[in-house]
């Protein structure tokens, strides 16, 4: 989870940084660290092939593991 949450976050950030400047540095540095964790999940097989394929499922996995952070279950 955190590393998907991690990537989510950068690439908010990606897009709400100002489209001029000294900040196309700073994205392509973000990118990279997405694509990185990217690589890394699929390495080591976080989700299965049924769930990276569908977007919803995908987005469905990572609420019920917030849920599952915030609300252990004992």
């Amino acid at each position: 989870y955190l590393s998907w949450y991690t990537e989510q976050k950068f690439l908010s950030l990606v897009a709400h940084l100002p489209r001029e400047g000294d900040y196309s540095t700073i994205k392509q540095r973000l990118i990279t660290l997405c694509e990185k964790e990217q690589a890394h999940r699929k390495l080591n097989k976080y989700n299965s092939p049924r769930v990276v394929e569908d977007v919803t499922r995908l987005s469905n996995k990572m609420r019920l593991l917030r849920r599952l952070i915030e609300h252990p279950i004992v």
